[in-house]
């Protein structure tokens, strides 16, 4: 049996959530939760079509691949659904009234109870080996 049969093949596409800071003051403590198949840094860039002089306008804070232990990808709806939970504000569209740490302490709970790991990779092993430790095996 060859290893393709053991293993499902990545897909081309790169899956991605992403959240991103806008440097306008209305957006002050908002932060911009998405998801994309690009880079993040494409698809922040297509919110923001007009060229302007300077410093872009915005701030990627992650950028996390958006894809579950077993090979699976999840959406911002799924990270959305549990920061509404967590009782983070959301007033409007995919911006929440949250932290960079909310964010990720709460893709972190949710990878938890999903199995889904999107934390940095020292701390996704982390992670696993502590659970495994506390499940006994």
């Amino acid at each position: 049996m060859a290893k393709t049969d053991f293993f499902p093949l990545r897909p081309a596409a790169n899956p991605t959530i992403y959240a991103y800071e806008d440097t306008n003051p209305q957006y002050a403590g908002l932060l911009k939760v998405g998801y994309t198949i690009k880079s993040a840094k494409e698809r922040v860039a297509e919110q923001y079509p007009t060229l302007r002089p300077g410093t872009k306008p915005y701030k990627i804070v992650l950028d996390e691949p958006a894809i579950k232990e077993n090979g699976t990808t999840f959406t911002d709806h799924d990270v959305h659904r549990l920061l509404r939970k967590r009782g983070f504000l959301n007033p409007n569209g995919e911006w929440f009234k949250c932290k960079l740490t909310d964010v990720i302490f709460n893709d972190a709970k949710f990878s938890l109870q999903f199995n889904y790991f999107i934390l940095k990779t020292a701390k996704r092993a982390t992670v696993r080996i502590y659970f495994l430790f506390m499940r006994g095996n």
